[in-house]
């Protein structure tokens, strides 16, 4: 039985710009205007997580439990190509899915 743990949740965008932020009072400010450009941030993401070889994995025990990422990328592309042949605007996906991390 697990008795002090931490649930840390991320949203995972497969594009975009990151940066970096500090807190300051009750709020949280972007360090600069500029930022590092993501492409490609889930696939990214997902081999992260699953490789036992990042120093950050050491001592630690990975266990994958659905290999869902193939099924989340087809259903985004199925969704981007309904839209596009029956001429739907908008309606892009954002936040292609949500990590959370047990600690």
């Amino acid at each position: 039985m697990i008795k002090n743990w931490t649930v840390t949740a991320r949203q995972v965008r497969n594009s975009g710009v990151k940066r970096k932020f500090k807190k300051k009072g009750d709020k949280y400010v972007a360090t600069s205007d500029k930022g590092r450009v993501v492409k490609n941030g889930f696939i990214n993401h997902v081999n992260y997580l699953s490789d036992k070889n990042r120093p950050a994995h050491l001592n630690t025990q990975i266990h994958v439990i659905y290999d869902n990422a193939k099924n989340i990328l087809s259903s985004i592309h199925q969704r981007q190509e309904y839209r596009t042949r029956n001429s739907i605007r908008g309606g892009g996906v954002v936040n292609w899915a949500t990590s959370f991390c047990l600690s």
